[in-house]
């Protein structure tokens, strides 16, 4: 019986086949009630899978003892995280509790000099030691004040809550000031004698607002209107993007305010990316900004401009970076990092060269991402995480959690802390994702990368630098060319100049570009300096060198 059941079934399933592919032209709609994604099977994907070292459950957050996002704070080799409402102090690389402390503690938990700060349900401050786990000062309760965040410096801890900003002695726990202006906190930075705090106010309009308070007394020394928090400060002055409400007058899309630091006053307004003759000042979007050395990225319109923050919009010609996706991180490594448009996973765009990296096996929206080092760290909305080599994009190891969301990724003696939903997973992480990354600045120009081949007298030349391309000519690496010429280069580290030694001349060096700490000139240029033959021949892509031609 069961086998004429199966038989049946299959007999079925034809009949309803053959009846759909033998409709009449007249009488067939083509159905859309199936959709087929583009999702990488699992098994082609040849990232290796990890295994965590330990892992811990911390429970769903509740309103008995709601957290906020971070539960974690590292160091000294140990891991400090809430569970429960308690904290617990562990071995980074064993996961093994050395200590417990407290009932309905709330997050932020920050790791400062050997301590702890933490906060409970009652708006009380704790101070713990992060080796022993005993009180070393606790506050006064507060009910109903809640601590969403914390700042310190050498002598004070500040605490933001939902009835203003609170300033203790870091020695004792007493209270210094309050200052209840500040509601609504969204950061604190302490700079100089000052505490900024930026925050939002509602009213007619609801505005970004950052306030100076000094921090010795308590006193709020100036209020900035329509300033977030800062892009940048730098020599005495604060630099943040100008949010108030754009009009049908604007003529820009981008004003960066300049502020006084000492007295809050805008000195400046510098405008950035025009509007196009004809569109409406309204529909143009800026969707988020960021700094990087001098360079101000801004995304609009579908690109990122590149400006110089230190000059006018107007003074200057953007290096504009066309993407396809959103612009989720960077600068970072000299890369600017987007989520693909489509099927999910990272690509970054070099910022020098606008060269593309892919990052390997990445193939779901990203939930959240971490650098350190030369590590990237990814947790996708499937729940796997990832952890990258930066530079090269590739992957060095994946695991698969359950997770939706994922909060900050920590790194502790060499192991990392994944924050999988309400669960901890420990893994080793590989040496070469801890290494520095490379000091390489952005250039002042913009160049491509060739792969052009050296040849001197017919012969080609193995050098570590290949010539690149500037406004479409050829530049060589000034060094490397002239030592395999047999020429010595020296540098005046006093005055700056380069002369190179050939055939018994001491020649002055031409001005060239410096790229990541090359110096670079163009082929004619150098040529003309040796009294010597060097042709660029575009068919075989080569630059050659003749030394018995000038």
């Amino acid at each position: 019986m069961l086998r004429n059941g199966l038989k049946w079934t299959i007999i079925a399933g034809l009949s309803l086949t053959l009846a759909a592919s033998t409709a009449s032209a007249a009488d067939y709609v083509q159905p859309n009630h199936s959709y087929s994604g583009y999702s990488l099977p699992s098994y082609l994907n040849k990232v290796p899978v990890a295994k965590p070292i330990w892992s811990t459950n911390l429970g769903h957050p509740s309103e008995s003892y709601r957290y906020g996002a971070d539960r974690v704070a590292v160091g000294e080799g140990t891991i400090f995280y809430l569970k429960n409402g308690k904290l617990v102090a562990a071995n980074a690389k064993t996961g093994k509790t050395i200590w417990t402390y407290g009932e309905k503690l709330l997050t932020q938990v920050i790791y400062q000099n050997g301590t702890i700060l933490v906060s409970d349900t009652n708006g009380r401050v704790y101070m713990v030691s992060a080796k022993t786990g005993t009180t070393k000062w606790k506050s006064a309760s507060v009910k109903g004040q809640s601590v969403f965040s914390f700042a310190f410096d050498k002598d004070t801890v500040y605490a933001n809550t939902n009835k203003g900003i609170l300033a203790y002695d870091k020695a004792t726990g007493k209270l210094k000031w309050s200052n209840g202006s500040v509601l609504n906190s969204g950061s604190m930075m302490v700079v100089d004698d000052k505490l900024l705090a930026s925050t939002w106010e509602s009213g007619a309009l609801t505005v970004d607002v950052t306030y100076a308070i000094n921090k010795q007394t308590g006193k709020t020394l100036w209020r900035a209107g329509s300033i977030p928090s800062p892009l940048l400060i730098k020599d005495g002055y604060l630099y943040s993007r100008d949010t108030w409400p754009p009009n049908d007058s604007n003529t820009y899309q981008y004003p960066l305010s300049v502020i006084e630091l000492s007295t809050g006053k805008a000195v400046e307004e510098r405008q950035y990316i025009k509007i196009p003759e004809g569109q409406d000042a309204l529909s143009t979007q800026v969707y988020t900004s960021a700094t990087d050395g001098q360079f101000l990225f801004i995304q609009a319109n579908n690109a990122i401009f590149r400006y110089d923050y230190r000059k006018p919009g107007d003074e200057q010609q953007p290096k504009t970076y066309q993407y396809n996706g959103k612009w989720i991180a960077g600068p970072y490594n000299n890369k600017l990092f987007f989520e693909k448009e489509y099927g999910g996973g990272i690509q970054a765009i070099k910022v020098l060269n606008d060269e593309r990296v892919d990052y390997e096996g990445l193939d779901n929206p990203v939930s959240r991402l971490d650098f350190y080092n030369s590590g990237m760290f990814v947790g996708q909305t499937d729940g796997e995480i990832y952890a990258l080599n930066v530079i090269t994009g590739k992957a060095l190891f994946r695991y698969q959690t359950q997770a939706r969301s994922f909060e900050a990724f920590h790194i502790e003696d060499g192991v990392l802390i994944a924050q999988a939903d309400d669960s901890l997973y420990a893994f080793k992480i590989p040496a070469q994702l801890l290494q520095p990354l490379p000091t390489t600045p952005i250039a002042n120009v913009d160049y491509v990368n060739t792969d052009a081949k050296i040849t001197i007298n017919g012969k080609v030349q193995t050098l570590k630098l290949n010539p690149i391309m500037i406004q479409n000519q050829i530049y060589v690496p000034l060094q490397a060319v002239a030592e395999a010429l047999g020429a010595k280069v020296q540098h005046d580290a006093a005055t700056g100049a380069t002369t190179i030694v050939y055939k018994n001349q001491n020649l002055n060096a031409p001005e060239g570009e410096a790229i990541n700490q090359i110096t670079y000139v163009k082929i004619g240029d150098f040529g003309k300096l040796l009294g010597i033959s060097v042709v660029w021949d575009q068919a075989a892509r080569s630059v050659n060198i003749d030394t018995s031609k000038s």
